[in-house]
């Protein structure tokens, strides 16, 4: 059986996804191009001006700006999926069996943003807001304080946790086993800084994918990341204690991350 799929994606102002590629490829920072600062979401005004220049199709004239009355900011994106899947016969110790063609229209992806810079450059208030392929869902909804010492940030409220590389693939490997996917946000604080070619972020959250914290532990999460402009190298850990008054479990993650090119070859590993 073999499956064919084409996928349209609409770009209002900004994707879902983070693409760590681009950011190897031009030795740039994730928060260069994402309003997160660990990748992911809605995109900044360089993101932005890079989309449109550099990876569409159809190059527009002009420039699409998402702002609106210079503090507010809006987005989408819509990801639509045609997939045809051809027929197939097996067989297998003499039992035969078939399967018809088919084909359907599907869509795989589909997310609102909002953005609010009530001081600009500093406060921001962000909400990513997941309303297809099902249910409605929060998927960040936090505030940023962002210009303090050594390009530090502090956040508050539901995000992405910063670990390992944001590749778009949540059915990567390293995406779907170590658990840290665009489907599992957290609620909680993180802080960070960049030094030169160090990145270091800092999480302290429920440790539940989102939900209420059933004891008084936490989770923390870190990554730390060094970035040339050829190559980056990264690690993180996660540490959890989920334990309940009737037993105790405690869950440590941690790998290392790296990327880098040769010309128009990008390796992320």
């Amino acid at each position: 059986m073999r499956t064919f799929v084409v996928a349209i994606l609409l770009l209002l102002a900004s994707p879902a996804r983070a693409e760590p590629r681009f950011a190897v490829r031009e030795g740039a920072r994730c928060s260069d191009c994402h309003l997160n600062r660990t990748g992911g979401g809605m995109r900044t005004p360089l993101g932005v001006s890079f989309a449109q220049t550099n990876l569409s199709t159809w190059r527009p004239p002009g420039l699409f700006d998402p702002y609106v009355g210079g503090s507010v900011a809006l987005g989408a994106n819509l990801r639509l999926v045609n997939r045809t899947v051809f027929a197939a016969h097996t067989e297998l110790e003499g039992v035969r069996r078939s399967s018809a063609a088919a084909n359907s229209f599907d869509i795989t992806e589909g997310n609102l943003y909002l953005r609010f810079e009530p001081i600009a450059k500093q406060l921001t208030v962000y909400i990513d807001e997941t309303v297809t392929p099902e249910a409605a869902l929060s998927r960040e909804a936090f505030v940023l304080w962002q210009g303090l010492p050594a390009s530090g940030y502090v956040k508050a409220g539901r995000f992405l946790l910063p670990y390992g590389l944001r590749l778009p693939d949540d059915t990567a490997f390293i995406r779907q086993e170590t658990g840290f996917t665009y489907a599992s946000p957290d609620l909680g604080v993180e802080a960070g800084f960049a030094l030169s070619s160090l990145e270091l972020a800092v999480a302290v959250t429920n440790g539940n994918s989102g939900g209420n914290d059933p004891n008084l532990a936490k989770q923390v999460t870190a990554q730390a990341t060094w970035v040339a402009s050829a190559w980056r190298l990264g690690a993180s850990f996660a540490w959890n204690d989920t334990s309940a008054t009737d037993f105790s479990f405690h869950t440590f993650t941690s790998g290392l991350s790296a990327g880098g090119r040769l010309g128009r070859l990008v390796l992320l590993g």
